[in-house]
């Protein structure tokens, strides 16, 4: 098996400002790992995107409380 992919600060900040200057219409998953991941031809079913998607899922920058 193989291992999962921890992002660096760099691709966390390039995320966080990605998001943040779309804040009216959040990008989309496939922008934001496109972000993270320039070079790479993947979506959120790679191991890059699910690196993305952790990241957003335990980040307290992108909770949204009701």
């Amino acid at each position: 098996m193989s291992e999962a992919i921890i992002l660096s600060e760099e691709q966390r900040a390039s995320i966080l400002e990605k998001w943040n200057s779309s804040a009216e219409n959040p990008p989309s998953l496939l922008e934001l790992i496109n972000v993270a991941f320039p070079d790479k031809n993947v979506d959120g079913r790679s191991k890059e995107g699910k690196a993305v998607k952790s990241f957003l899922a335990t980040s307290p920058f992108f909770k949204v409380f009701f």
